[in-house]
């Protein structure tokens, strides 16, 4: 009895803080620095999903791969980020263990980045004909348009 006398005993308001936390108190510089990182984090998520659609549909993905597309990278993430933190974990190098990782996958994003953005100009330089794109494009529209316009005959157009 006298051990849980000991053990759940109330304390003073002085004894619920350890030293050990005393130095874990963020400053507001350092706050504003965690802040900005994830800002320029989401940042990059919205520019993702505001411009890759309309490229990739420009370069002629069909629609109904759109969301395979947005399925694929989460996918391969979850099976791939344990395999690479263990890597990580185990990386010797002079400059750290996760920064060669976090070198190489910045050059990855840049290089990927640069990929889709240019991708169609890329297709071109590897010998892909403009007139197969715009023609299979302007069929597609033609198409929904002929059916847009059939459907709804009375429109007030």
């Amino acid at each position: 009895m006298e051990y849980f006398k000991r053990k759940f005993r109330p304390r003073d308001s002085y004894d619920q803080f350890d030293d050990s936390t005393r130095d874990n108190y963020k400053s507001k510089f350092d706050l504003m620095r965690l802040s900005a990182v994830v800002c320029g984090i989401e940042f990059c998520y919205a520019a993702e999903t505001a411009f890759v659609s309309p490229i990739l549909l420009q370069l002629g993905l069909p629609v109904v791969l759109m969301t395979l597309t947005w399925c694929l990278p989460p996918l391969i993430g979850f099976f791939l980020v344990p395999i690479l933190g263990s890597l990580s974990d185990k990386c010797q190098t002079r400059i750290g263990r996760r920064r060669p990782f976090i070198l190489l996958y910045s050059t990855g994003i840049l290089i990927g980045l640069l990929l889709v953005a240019n991708g169609q100009t890329m297709g071109y330089w590897f010998g892909d004909s403009k007139n197969i794109i715009f023609n299979s494009t302007e069929l597609i529209n033609q198409t929904n348009h002929i059916n847009y316009r059939i459907s709804i005959p009375f429109s007030s157009r």
